[in-house]
């Protein structure tokens, strides 16, 4: 007879258990423009296309340029890749019109981060993305823009205290 009184408890404990686990998995996780996976399909077109390449790279002090082919465009990417707007923990503000998308972080936020996406023909056609980091000992700012197919720009300008400031500039223009 104690054998049927646990029946029924345990026959509720497996459906409470149940609907927990059906509540979590039947969530909707909405995403957005998924940054790492456009540049990891970039990759791929730009290593089997495998264009010329007129590559500038200059800092405060120089500048020099020339015509090669990239042996690894993912790394050449890479910057890029690192901006993950749908990484969880991460709050963007999302503002949208007829052929661009822009997520920003909140104005409270330790790091500034503003991605904006230009569509043309629902492809996405230019991608530009601001980051600022600020603490007491330096400022970081980078400004990152792809011109799918056309040009890459990496401009990274760094001020630490006592040291003084650093730009360094790489543009790249796909032929």
């Amino acid at each position: 007879m104690k054998t049927f009184k646990f029946i029924p408890f345990l026959s509720i404990a497996a459906v409470l258990l149940y609907s927990c686990n059906t509540s979590l998995s039947s969530q909707s996780t909405t995403t957005e423009f998924d940054i790492p996976q456009f540049f990891k399909e970039e990759v791929q077109k730009l290593q089997t296309l495998n264009p010329t390449v007129t590559k500038t790279v200059s800092n405060d002090k120089s500048s020099e340029s020339k015509e090669i082919k990239i042996s690894n465009w993912e790394k050449e990417l890479a910057q890029f890749s690192t901006i993950d707007i749908n990484k969880s923990g991460t709050e963007f503000l999302k503002e949208s019109n007829r052929d661009t998308l822009i997520y920003s972080t909140p104005s409270d936020s330790k790091t500034k981060i503003t991605v904006k996406v230009i569509f043309n023909q629902n492809l996405p056609a230019e991608i530009s993305i601001y980051k600022k980091t600020q603490n007491l000992l330096f400022v970081n700012e980078e400004t990152m823009n792809y011109n799918v197919g056309n040009s890459y720009i990496l401009d990274k300008k760094q001020y630490v205290k006592g040291m003084g400031n650093n730009r360094y500039l790489i543009k790249g223009i796909i032929h």
